[in-house]
């Protein structure tokens, strides 16, 4: 008896560049006779892609639903620029953006829902950086510490790139405590007690097909050390197949001359270093490696065309459509390969 694949989707980083991510997502919808949030076993996701990863795996939404997610309103109201850099642009020395745009947002779109929300039939995996601990840290809704943790703080979490959003704390509580004032008048006030702080998953995984494929690698091996029945088993015995899909990537070559003169601002100014940061093609060929075919990964990214900007918080609604227009380019070359992938 041969098991079902495990069908994993995996999503990149790159800020509203996610807008050419979740284009591709809504064509291949549109294509299958389930929603994607019903196709998929397991959803993985950094930065952006957490984002995208929880709206499927724990909300439940429609990847049309996700597509209008990536608008020009939404995208301006998490990218509000902070006093500093309204004042001081490149030369502040706060991040660009403030984050409480951002996290309202997620806030509201999440609708009070948790990790645990995902369901036991599915694994939502987000990686953040947590520089109280100075480790990698996986959210997982698989793990019992992560069952009461709010969904929105997860993506904030995840999404809080160094330089460009404030680090965000993650799993601590309010409580209100009383005291009293310097006039003896005992009074009320509210503590944040707990937690630790965490930054962008993409400084560490930008692409989480790795930290996916060694998770469910970790779920079938305790069924059977348990010794599961094969045909009770819900992860053990089945193939892994992966399908990740980038933001886009911006190859034009640096030119070393200038290159030699760049200072910190200089490799920021133009996102050099973050789209260098962000080059994920290392993590393709381990995943190449691991899985038992070739043919169980596939990797959905291309060179940015169309004029679209490599920037992550280029949110012009031009520069949207034209990252849209990537996500039906990319949809022509990789779509009938993802399709014929999820037909196993």
């Amino acid at each position: 008896m041969i098991k079902k694949p495990i069908f994993i989707l995996a999503c990149t980083g790159g800020g509203v560049r996610g807008a050419a991510t979740a284009q591709f997502l809504e064509n291949l919808e549109t294509k299958l006779d389930v929603d994607i949030c019903d196709k998929f076993d397991v959803f993985a996701g950094t930065s952006t892609g957490g984002l995208i990863a929880m709206g499927f795996g724990v909300m439940k939404l429609k990847a049309s639903q996700i597509k209008t997610l990536y608008n020009t309103e939404n995208m301006e109201t998490i990218m509000n620029k902070s006093i500093w850099d309204k004042f001081f642009g490149l030369m502040q020395n706060q991040p660009k953006y403030s984050g409480k745009g951002k996290t309202k947002l997620l806030k509201e779109l999440s609708n009070n829902l948790k990790l645990k929300d995902a369901g036991e039939d599915k694994l939502v995996l987000i990686p953040t950086y947590n520089i109280t601990s100075r480790k990698v840290h996986i959210f997982s809704s698989h793990d019992p510490l992560h069952n009461e943790t709010p969904a929105f703080e997860i993506g904030d979490g995840t999404s809080a790139a160094p330089g460009y959003y404030p680090p965000v704390l993650i799993g601590s509580k309010k409580e209100t405590v009383k005291e009293k004032n310097i006039f003896g008048i005992k009074t009320k006030k509210k503590v944040i007690r707990g937690g630790e702080w965490h930054i962008d998953g993409g400084v560490v995984a930008n692409d989480p097909a790795l930290i996916a494929i060694a998770c469910v690698k970790e779920l079938q091996q305790k069924e059977i050390e348990n010794e599961i029945k094969f045909e009770d088993c819900k992860w053990a015995y089945r193939p892994l197949s992966v399908v990740s899909v980038g933001t886009g990537y911006n190859r034009k070559p640096i030119d070393g001359l200038k290159a030699k003169k760049f200072g910190v601002i200089e490799w920021f100014k133009e996102g050099h270093l973050i789209n260098i940061l962000n080059d994920q093609s290392l993590v393709t060929e381990i995943c190449k490696i691991i899985l038992e075919q070739k043919d169980d990964f596939i990797r959905v990214d291309g060179d940015l065309k169309f004029k679209a900007s490599s920037k992550m918080d280029n949110t012009y609604w031009v520069n949207i459509e034209h990252l849209r227009r990537n996500g039906h380019e990319w949809w022509s070359i990789f779509g009938d390969r993802v399709l014929e992938m999820l037909k196993r």
